[in-house]
């Protein structure tokens, strides 16, 4: 694979539209196509690492095809609108399957969409089951149609980044309030280690803790250790541990 199909496939991907459920504008979009072009069928393709998958279809039954047979691996390569009057008389492509099979594709148009920069993400086209050509006014409104495509492809990409960071934006949120609850407890802790300790000049304790889950244990035996030989109540002492190990957790 080359850099520049690399480059086109990334940018292909960071729309996130390869086999997404029908929209109703792009259907639109490509109903428009067949009736301004007067053909039977219209699609909106985008072309894959192996295949062109159908964002939208008209007149035509399949979701995706090979990018083997498809006309819109080559269309991708044109900076304007690529046609096709007759393909059994073009030799690039009378000896395609769609072509040569019963009631064949004989007429095909395509129009790239192009990002903005630069890459060829697949095509507006239409096609018909006989040779034909498009009048000026129809190649005008095929680029035209070709633009508005793009316009809803970035407008679906922008909906779907704001989506997320909407997601991320209450994720944060969530984890802020859980944040806010944990140090509500860990404050009422402090409160009920307060209120069991009462201050006193003869009882009052000046420590440092180190900032380690482990040294829990060793500073909550030492206070025990250090209000029983003060003769304080067992009950009264195992109450300030248990507080204690609260407020420090």
């Amino acid at each position: 694979m080359s850099a520049g199909e690399a480059d086109r496939l990334a940018a292909l991907r960071r729309y996130r539209i390869l086999d997404t459920e029908p929209e109703q504008r792009f259907d639109d979009l490509a109903l428009l196509a067949s009736q301004i072009c007067g053909t039977p069928i219209a699609l909106i393709s985008l072309v894959d690492r192996d295949r062109q998958w159908f964002k939208a279809r008209i007149g035509f039954d399949m979701p995706q095809t090979s990018r083997e047979v498809a006309f819109c691996g080559h269309a991708i390569t044109q900076t304007a609108l690529f046609v096709v009057p007759d393909a059994q008389q073009d030799v690039r492509f009378r000896d395609n399957p769609l072509v040569r099979a019963e009631r064949g594709i004989r007429f095909y148009a395509g129009a790239p969409l192009v990002t903005g920069d630069g890459q060829a993400l697949g095509t507006i086209c239409v096609l018909d089951r006989k040779p034909r050509v498009l009048t000026a006014a129809q190649r005008a409104a095929l680029e035209a149609l070709k633009r508005q495509v793009m316009a809803q492809l970035e407008l679906r990409a922008s909906l779907d980044e704001l989506a997320g960071a909407l997601a991320a934006r209450d994720q944060a949120e969530q984890a802020q309030d859980q944040l806010i609850a944990e140090l509500r407890q860990a404050l009422d802790s402090v409160e009920r280690l307060s209120s069991i300790l009462p201050y006193c000049s003869e009882c009052e304790i000046n420590m440092v803790v180190p900032a380690e889950p482990a040294a829990i244990i060793g500073v909550t035996d030492g206070v025990t250790q250090l209000l029983r030989s003060k003769a304080w109540p067992e009950d009264k002492a195992m109450e300030v541990e248990l507080a204690l190990q609260e407020a420090l957790a």
